[in-house]
């Protein structure tokens, strides 16, 4: 034991080239400082140590021939899909296409809600009865509930005129079914192209009725001769009201038409009679053709016929 020992310090102390200790000494001292590249330690050291010391700006790694260095730029190459990629330029990542693809969606879908508003800004709905149907007090009834809701303004064209007692009292009881809410009254018994100037945006717009309207155009004189009695003059007289109400919806959030159903009777013996209920017939029709909903009413329940611009029933 004493000779091997003797040996060992021997060979450290003087350096023999014969001894194995010395060469193993070597290997891991002076080849380790002095850089021997045959060493694979010195290789080891060279992965583990100096080559993650030298640090990569994109990554805590740099040896490419290291695993660590590998998986970092791995992890460097997915941020770059999740971030960069998706905001800048990268066309060939999943999640960019994704991205495209909703942006594009949304842009689509704004831009068709825009033009719907462009298109359709507010609501038409028509409603007809028999004489004390409820046709006045569900319109009435249905607007004021929009308006307290959208926080929008009470518009009531009337068309009736005074004529005699019977329509008076019509007037005032209506007057007084409607002192309760707010109502705006516009008194426009003809030229319904007058209310233009008055109508805003949110203004949920009641007209009753259509009935009256077309009476006092039939009868409005013109060079002594009423509008009934002269060709061509109604048919410009309802174009421009159709107009009108074109206009009028455009502008308002909602505007509904009362009107009464007369066509249920028979046919009458007086020509003015008859002129006057084909003219009302086809303007019901129009006027339907043009609404959102059509309601007839009955006995205070309405029977939707027209339902968002859709036959409810047929």
């Amino acid at each position: 034991m004493w000779i091997r020992a003797q040996e060992r310090e021997s060979a450290l102390k003087n350096g023999d080239p014969r001894s194995r200790t010395r060469n193993r000494a070597q290997e891991r001292g002076t080849a380790l400082k002095k850089v021997e590249p045959r060493s694979r330690t010195w290789i080891r050291a060279q992965e583990s140590g100096t080559a993650l010391k030298k640090v990569d700006p994109r990554s805590r790694k740099c040896d490419p021939r290291s695993r660590t260095w590998i998986r970092a730029q791995e992890s460097v190459i997915r941020a770059q899909e999740r971030g960069t990629a998706l905001k800048n330029e990268e066309p060939r990542s999943r999640k960019w296409i994704r991205a495209q693809e909703r942006e594009s969606a949304l842009n689509e879908h704004y831009k068709t809600n825009r033009m719907v508003v462009q298109i359709m800004s507010g609501k038409l709905t028509f409603i007809s009865g028999g004489v004390r149907s409820g046709k006045s007090a569900y319109a009435e009834a249905m607007l004021v509930k929009e308006a307290i809701t959208a926080k929008g303004r009470l518009i009531y064209i009337a068309s009736g005129r005074p004529v005699d007692n019977e329509m008076k009292k019509r007037i005032e009881k209506h007057q007084q079914d409607r002192a309760e809410q707010a109502w705006t009254t516009i008194e426009q018994p003809a030229n319904l192209f007058e209310t233009l100037p008055f109508i805003h945006q949110n203004d949920f717009v009641l007209w009753d009725c259509l009935t009256t309207w077309l009476a006092n155009e039939l009868y409005t004189e013109h060079n002594g001769k009423f509008c009934i009695q002269m060709g061509g003059c109604m048919e410009k007289k309802a174009k421009q009201m159709l107009e009108t109400v074109d206009e009028i919806r455009k502008n308002s959030a909602h505007l509904i038409i009362v009107s009464n159903e007369v066509l249920d009777e028979f046919p009458s013996a007086y020509d003015e009679t008859r002129k006057y209920s084909e003219w009302i017939g086809n303007l019901h029709q129009k006027l339907v053709a043009l609404s959102d909903d059509a309601i007839e009413m009955d006995c205070g329940l309405p029977q939707y016929w027209k339902c968002e611009g859709k036959v409810a029933v047929r």
